[in-house]
């Protein structure tokens, strides 16, 4: 691929030290917009671990902060900078209810390992639904059970989820929510149904003058356990993209910094060209790549749930079987 190289990051991102940097430019840029043109050149920042990631979005050289406004938590997904910061470090607990609630619906509810618990409503049971509760609902307990309804065959394989978080600004809190809860769902059924697992996510942000950029973090690597509180910040919280990475870009510089918006509309959304992006050796053809304009398919828990069942049959688990 000749319109690829390697750059160093001294000439993009001032406080990053040593994450792989590649530049693609012309008809190898991998990368298209919201409007569906491709910019001109492409930076992809590989980093080596979610920690090199941490490190650099906690700094902001470059002055601008929005990533450190306060107030407007339903449009950060978190009150403050700080908030975001202790989401990060210790987890998200909400994101998990969250999407224990939307599972309950599957009967399933997310996990801390290997291990998926079923659930179905009772009389009585092991915990309680709030909301069934308020409602009036009489089965308002959830009860465990286990249940094999797993096509063996596809058993065993490395599965890359690769989650594109990038979404505008007119996206609302509650839809990346409903988005991330799903794919919890999916990466957990995957994990008891035998599979390796890993999960990657990228932001995309494309610039007026035809230049783009991805950062792309990997927030769980096929030999890390499952932390599924903060698993759920990263996937499912629009602080992770409206803060932390927010701040990641805040560190560019020169051109990259004007072109891309930082400090005022922090360009637009960008979205990754499956093909394109299979030819770069970005993602292999049979990964699950979950894109921004996926959005659409998340604005409400049937929404949700309706794409966890599409996504879950081509590894042999159909979820209409469970009655």
């Amino acid at each position: 691929m000749k319109n690829k190289k390697l750059v160093p990051t001294s000439e993009s991102i001032g406080a990053l030290e040593g994450a792989p940097c590649t530049l693609y430019t012309g008809k190898d840029v991998p990368m298209e917009t919201t409007f569906g043109e491709a910019p001109k050149e492409c930076l992809v920042v590989n980093y080596r671990s979610a920690g090199e990631f941490w490190n650099l979005a906690g700094k902001a050289e470059g002055g601008a902060a929005r990533s450190r406004g306060q107030g407007e938590k339903g449009w950060f997904g978190s009150g403050s900078w700080e908030e975001g910061e202790r989401f990060a470090q210790e987890g998200w607990p909400e994101g998990t209810a969250k999407a224990k609630k939307i599972m309950a619906s599957l009967n399933v509810s997310v996990g801390t390992a290997d291990l998926i618990e079923r659930y179905r409503y009772e009389v009585e049971g092991e915990a309680f639904d709030i909301a069934a509760v308020v409602e009036g609902r009489p089965e308002s307990w959830f009860q465990a059970y286990r249940e094999d309804e797993i096509d063996n065959s596809h058993k065993g394989k490395i599965v890359r989820l690769i989650v594109e978080n990038s979404v505008s600004c007119c996206i609302g809190a509650d839809e990346i929510m409903r988005k991330g809860a799903a794919v919890l769902a999916v990466a957990s059924f995957l994990l008891d149904a035998g599979h390796s697992v890993e999960i990657f996510a990228v932001s995309s942000f494309a610039g007026c003058q035809g230049k783009s950029i991805s950062h792309v973090v990997p927030v769980k690597k096929v030999d890390e356990h499952v932390n599924i509180d903060r698993l759920a910040y990263q996937i499912g919280n629009p602080s992770f993209f409206r803060r932390h990475v927010f701040s990641a870009q805040e560190n560019l510089k020169g051109d990259w910094r004007s072109d891309l918006g930082v400090g005022s509309n922090y360009g637009r959304c960008g979205h990754w060209n499956e093909e394109k992006a299979q030819a770069a050796g970005l993602m292999d053809q049979g990964d699950v790549y979950i894109g921004s304009s996926v959005n659409k398919a998340f604005k409400t828990e049937v929404d949700a749930i309706e794409w966890v069942k599409k996504s879950l049959v081509k590894f042999g688990i159909n979820m209409d079987k469970k009655k």
